[in-house]
């Protein structure tokens, strides 16, 4: 009963956008109408085709599939594929998450991070860029997740620590890093253990 009262009132409604008047809209029509404002709203959102970990809260073992997979991008970087052998859960997040992205590329038989050449990874990457060159401060990770939670990006946390550690990674020449107020001089696995259990620390 009560759904159908909603659905009377959604279909009866008058609705506005941005101040405008649209009229009603057919039921057939509101996931189009919900998709098209959500594209204007979170226009730079990069699209990451896992629903896995492309999620607010991903399930215990896709986290810890990517927590796998994180302490392989620092303790088998260079290595093709992160050292990665058969096709494991992580080998599958490494193909979208780094392969498909190419985050992590060979080139001349050196394999690294670097920049994506996605354009809305790219522009988030900019992003960041442009945060910590504007800050006069340490910016806290906790900060730019929820930069990067917010429009236009509206990333979700899921892929929060994947994507910081990426960056970080294909930055390591021009950001310092510190956790606690003390620098950590090199991105290790320690590094990862506090990203994962406190993100807020580093």
């Amino acid at each position: 009963s009560l759904e159908c009262q909603l659905n009377d009132i959604l279909t009866s409604s008058i609705w506005y956008k941005d101040g405008k008047k649209i009229g009603i809209i057919k039921q057939n029509e509101f996931s189009v109408f919900a998709s098209n404002v959500c594209d204007d709203v979170y226009s730079n959102t990069p699209e990451i085709k896992s629903e896995l970990v492309n999620r607010t809260k991903p399930s215990g073992s896709a986290n810890s599939a990517l927590n796998i997979l994180l302490k392989d991008m620092v303790l088998q970087d260079g290595e093709p594929l992160l050292g990665i052998t058969g096709f494991t859960p992580e080998r599958g997040l490494f193909n979208i998450l780094l392969q498909e992205t190419k985050i992590y590329v060979e080139d001349n038989n050196v394999w690294s991070f670097k920049t994506p050449t996605d354009k809305k990874l790219n522009i988030l990457w900019e992003y960041t860029d442009e945060l910590f060159k504007r800050a006069n401060k340490a910016i806290n990770l906790s900060e730019v997740y929820n930069h990067w939670s917010n429009p236009p990006f509206g990333i979700k946390a899921g892929l929060h620590n994947f994507l910081a550690l990426a960056y970080m990674m294909s930055r390591r020449n021009q950001i310092a890093v510190y956790r606690d107020g003390s620098y950590i001089p090199e991105i290790n696995d320690l590094l990862v253990d506090y990203l994962i259990k406190n993100h807020k620390s580093i």
